[in-house]
């Protein structure tokens, strides 16, 4: 649902110019459960790694993705997939991706990232979690948690984090 298929390699997809700290543009892919592609007004693409979070994996060629990684990609495409948001970069980047702050234009400035934890497809991300933000995505991460709410389901879900250092796996 609302995924397209990824062009990996191609220096389309890559950003040469600088990116501004602030724009607008549509998502026009959800590649996993915290990475977007969104056109900017001036036909600019960027490939957002979605702040403070750390969804799932999803399976990457022959290598198996995590419980729930295919089911936050989902709700993401339901939550964000062609809308138009409002992108604040951080000046980080992570794998060719800029660390990105995503909000939702839908009136009310609903912050993605936020979001997905309520939501339960998502942990707060602690280690790159700043304080400004750590108590309210992790008080959201508490209540999905209790709620049992998307991976919460599971008894003991392994954090991607983790997940990727026995795979040893970046991405």
């Amino acid at each position: 649902m609302g995924r397209r298929p990824s062009a990996r390699g191609s220096s389309k997809d890559q950003v040469a110019a600088k990116i501004p700290r602030s724009l607008e543009g549509q998502v026009v892919e959800v590649k996993d459960g915290d990475t977007i592609k969104v056109v900017g007004e001036d036909g600019q693409t960027i490939t957002c790694r979605l702040y403070g979070i750390d969804a799932p994996e999803v399976p990457h060629r022959r290598e198996n993705g995590q419980p729930y990684g295919e089911e936050a990609l989902e709700e993401l495409s339901r939550l964000i997939y062609g809308e138009v948001v409002q992108i604040e970069t951080t000046g980080e980047r992570t794998y060719n991706r800029e660390v990105c702050h995503v909000f939702l234009k839908n009136g009310t400035k609903q912050d993605v990232s936020l979001e997905m934890v309520k939501r339960g497809y998502a942990w707060a991300y602690r280690q790159y979690l700043g304080r400004a933000y750590a108590s309210e995505y992790l008080e959201a991460e508490e209540q999905a948690r209790e709620a049992g709410r998307g991976l919460w389901k599971q008894k003991n879900p392994q954090p991607p984090w983790e997940f990727r250092k026995l795979n040893s796996r970046r991405v």
